[in-house]
């Protein structure tokens, strides 16, 4: 019978009684108060719930999840293709490696391996990471008793899928054919591939090797690259040290539309009418706007109805430049301007008709920043310490097939903002 690997959260009232009962019927992995991540069979579960005990299975617990492959090492390793293996290092030098644990990694766990010499460098999904070791120290490591694998990190696992032609990621039987789909990479203009760099690394230190790989360098967004490649030129990409994935990119496109309408503003602020309840008008808060450009650019040119209320604008891809708005889709600027639009609809108080059109938060205040590129995570950031904590983002792609890929150049790094980030609120436009 198969076993599975859950989270159990014990009843505090009956905590004695339930772990006296369950001691002798599943294997108890890891104990954090209350819960428990134990080994037992899925059969298990209704008997365990009838004692008072709430059951969440975890069937992807053993999975390490990487850009290429998607693996449960312990049930075989994966299979790599020729010539995108990594040798293990020669002493004293660290190479990467993935640790995978028994259980959500508690933090003595890490501060363990990191007193044996390792270099913590980031979190992986399920529940893994990837270190920085020694040869000598890797094969210490895989004894603690919860680590269940350790494992080179190999070049194999850093190119997308997707960018291999496969819809899925690769198996561990199936990593032996992947190989980079030439008809998979998009048109080189403009930047046709994302690169994303180990936590350790930073685009100063990787940037020489490369460009040394054929690899042109559009945009540094903090954590790697958008570039511009060819078929041979991503296949050198992928065993340059320090890379850590390589996916398409997606130029991002602007979009908007009626947010008052379709948010239903008028049930939280419903001005002049002096018996309504709630009349929320945005008063104290700032919002951090990534989008197109802003009036001309500058603090004194902004649209009336923004005066202000714009505390600073900056320019993403040439610091201390304006950042003017010139979105021009469809083609009449006149008639379109995509970043003040979008400000407008967040924070326009109305000055310039009178109050007749205002945005859902008019007496809101605004740090913009743009124009819109792989640098999110940065204007994420320098916003929040400018004191936003609304963090507006009215683009996505327009790709249908890959778009709702979760991906280690974007949806990764939003996810650590935001955990890193509680108070702080991301919306993006759907």
């Amino acid at each position: 019978m198969s076993r599975i690997k859950a989270a159990l959260i014990l009843d505090p009232d009956q905590r004695e009684e339930q772990l006296a009962y369950l001691s002798e019927r599943v294997e108890t992995l890891h104990k954090v108060g209350d819960q428990l991540w134990v080994s037992m069979t899925e059969e298990q579960s209704d008997r365990l719930a009838g004692q008072g005990i709430v059951v969440q299975l975890h069937e992807e617990a053993d999975l390490i999840e990487l850009p290429a492959v998607t693996v449960d090492p312990n049930a075989g390793g994966p299979v790599l293709p020729e010539g995108l293996g990594a040798a293990p290092p020669d002493s004293p030098e660290k190479g990467y490696y993935l640790v995978q644990f028994i259980a959500p990694p508690d933090p003595t766990w890490v501060h363990d391996i990191i007193r044996l010499g390792g270099s913590y460098v980031q979190n992986l999904p399920v529940n893994a990471g990837v270190f920085r070791l020694t040869a000598i120290r890797a094969a210490e490591v895989e004894q603690l008793g919860y680590v269940s694998w350790v494992g080179l990190f190999h070049p194999a696992y850093v190119l997308s899928h997707v960018l291999a032609g496969h819809a899925e990621p690769f198996t561990a039987a199936s990593l032996r054919e992947l190989a980079v789909a030439p008809e998979s990479l998009p048109p080189a203009e403009g930047g046709n591939i994302q690169v994303r760099l180990f936590d350790d690394v930073s685009p100063d230190e990787a940037r020489a090797a490369i460009e040394a790989a054929g690899t042109t360098i559009l945009t540094d967004t903090g954590q790697g690259f958008v570039a511009s490649t060819d078929a041979e030129g991503l296949t050198r990409l992928l065993k340059v040290a320090g890379v850590f994935a390589v996916e398409i990119h997606h130029p991002v496109e602007p979009g908007n539309d009626r947010a008052g309408v379709i948010a239903g503003v008028n049930q939280v602020r419903n001005f002049r009418n002096v018996d309504f309840l709630v009349n929320l008008d945005g008063r104290g808060e700032i919002v951090g706007v990534m989008d197109s450009g802003l009036g001309d650019g500058t603090l004194a040119g902004v649209h009336t109805d923004l005066a202000a209320r714009v505390l600073q604008i900056d320019n993403l891809t040439a610091p201390g430049t304006p950042v003017p708005d010139r979105f021009t889709y469809p083609p009449d600027p006149t008639n379109y301007w995509h970043g003040t639009h979008v400000t407008g609809t967040i924070a326009g108080d109305g000055a310039r008709s009178a109050g007749r059109v205002r945005g859902v938060a008019p007496a809101s205040h605004v740090i913009f920043q743009g124009p819109i590129s792989g640098s999110f995570l940065r204007a994420f950031t320098s916003a929040h310490n400018a004191g936003a904590r609304v963090h507006n983002n009215s683009w996505g792609t327009g790709d249908v097939v890959t778009n709702n890929l979760y991906s280690a150049t974007v949806s990764d790094l939003i996810d650590r903002f935001c955990f890193s980030h509680p108070e702080s609120l991301v919306v993006f436009a759907a």
